[in-house]
């Protein structure tokens, strides 16, 4: 798992805009929704030891996508769907991405490709456009498997979830999740468990794998929205992060057992949000059970504006700081930036 404070999903409002129909025949519908996003950066690494100090400067960077939903409408209980992404961010080849197909009715929903990690239920406190989430530490299965999933909303407020994220080589093991997510009025709970395999099993370079746990509860009042996350995990991989495109100069944990807690923050008025979030994660004893006494906090603050409908814009001030008396030098530091950009969706 890599944790960095240029998020790769793009998590905003702006992105929820509505598709537009190409096509609908005969029980079949074709849409299509993207967003533009540029944004403007500068970060800064401070590491203990001082080898690997780095200051970015101010840079554009642009990212786009354009999402493809289909639906076929099979019998009157049962519809097929799928989805794909087209991605990129102008300095190498676009690619596809969350590759979805499966089937949804009364029954629930059955997805198959990139459906993401039901552990997922637990990002309620995660309230930023582009910065750093330390609040749920789990492997890149949320944004990188590929497996089976099964959803499903039972009395008429609980989302229940259960997935599989499977693996080709035989080095590596599967990886298992459950989620509960309650929604009762103006307020949300969830609980998630995680079971992630060992990967490179036997090798000099094995991960092994574990249990990871949580709980996260949200409540959106009037125009003020609060969200707090504990879990509990081991086994999740290491927590690595870099600042802005600069990844010469990293600060890191390794594959550890602790947990992590945040709480996140967000006020709207009118058109604009005021939104902050702190995270904390305790390293307490690496895989062989040898104390490690390692943290790492995260903090960001930021205000975003929906000029128009599908136009976002945004600015934010984030730092992540790992330390602990047993982390090694080269490794205990912080990484801070400033970021201000638009988001454009259609």
């Amino acid at each position: 798992m890599k944790k960095t404070l240029v998020a790769l999903a793009v998590m905003t409002a702006a992105s929820g805009a509505n598709a537009f129909e190409l096509y609908n025949q005969d029980g079949t519908t074709v849409a299509v929704k993207g967003e533009v996003d540029v944004y403007l950066q500068t970060s800064e690494i401070d590491v203990k030891d001082n080898s690997l100090d780095s200051t970015e400067d101010a840079h554009i960077y642009t990212w786009a996508y354009a999402q493809i939903d289909f639906d076929h409408k099979i019998n009157d209980s049962v519809t097929a769907f799928g989805s794909f992404e087209i991605e990129g961010d102008g300095n190498s080849a676009a690619k596809f991405d969350d590759v979805v197909a499966g089937f949804k009715g009364d029954f629930g929903k059955v997805s198959l490709g990139e459906t993401g990690s039901s552990y997922g239920a637990l990002e309620k406190a995660e309230v930023s456009n582009e910065q750093a989430e330390f609040d749920v530490v789990y492997n890149s299965t949320e944004s990188d498997g590929k497996g089976l999933r099964y959803e499903i909303t039972v009395l008429e407020s609980l989302a229940l979830s259960a997935d599989v994220q499977t693996v080709a080589d035989e080095k590596d093991e599967n990886n298992y999740a459950v989620s509960a997510d309650y929604t009762f009025g103006d307020f949300s709970v969830a609980g998630a468990y995680l079971k992630s395999g060992t990967t490179n099993k036997g090798q000099v370079d094995e991960i092994e794998g574990g249990n990871a746990f949580g709980v996260s509860a949200s409540a959106d009042i009037a125009n003020l929205y609060i969200a707090g996350t504990f879990t509990s995990y081991e086994g999740q991989g290491g927590i690595n992060v870099s600042g802005g495109n600069n990844d010469s100069g990293t600060i890191n944990i390794g594959n550890h057992e602790g947990t992590s807690m945040g709480l996140g923050l967000a006020y709207t008025i009118n058109d604009a949000r005021i939104y902050g979030a702190y995270h904390m994660i305790n390293a307490d004893k690496d895989m062989a059970g040898n104390k490690i006494d390692g943290e790492g906090t995260n903090f960001y603050v930021g205000v975003d504006y929906a000029v128009i409908s599908n136009l976002t814009a945004y600015i934010e001030y984030g730092q992540a700081e790992l330390s602990g008396k047993d982390i090694a030098d080269e490794d205990d530091g912080s990484v801070s930036n400033v970021t201000a950009g638009i988001y454009l969706s259609f």
